[in-house]
């Protein structure tokens, strides 16, 4: 690779790092385990982090890799995909779930906590791999049986 191409392509990378800042997202929150929607209000260091503003004001800074909104890949969605997505549309609080049907148009999601949905909105879902679905409910666990 040549120095051109190394540069363009870093100044690409830290573009779309810093395409976050200003944006709505959906993000973990550290003190329940739960993702709640937020607002990225800068980059942290080399990218990798952010801090984030709740609806409360309050600020924390979180890893990218907790972090879900516009600029997060998106995958066609099927029976058994492990997603991310509203298990409680009044607080709107995001949990690990799995979809185990349809409903029309929608999605029917059992979540991490037991509870499930027959109305959610496959364009308000992210697709989780097991591998990060494993880890964030393992980390909500943790949260809930520490409250």
């Amino acid at each position: 690779m040549t120095a051109e191409k190394f540069e363009k392509d870093v100044a690409y990378i830290l573009q779309c790092e810093d395409s976050w800042v200003g944006h709505a997202v959906v993000a973990r929150d550290d003190s329940d385990g739960a993702y709640h929607l937020g607002t990225v209000k800068e980059r942290v260091g080399n990218g990798r982090q952010y801090v984030v503003q709740w609806a409360d004001e309050s600020l924390q800074v979180q890893s990218s890799s907790c972090i879900f909104g516009a600029f997060t890949k998106r995958h066609a969605l099927a029976l058994g995909d492990r997603v991310l997505a509203v298990a409680d549309p009044v607080a709107l609080v995001y949990l690990p779930g799995w979809i185990t049907g349809t409903n029309g148009q929608k999605l029917v999601v059992k979540f991490c906590n037991g509870t499930t949905s027959a109305h959610i909105n496959p364009r308000q879902c992210f697709w989780l791999s097991q591998e990060y679905f494993d880890i964030a409910v393992n980390f909500w666990k943790t949260k809930q049986t520490a409250s």
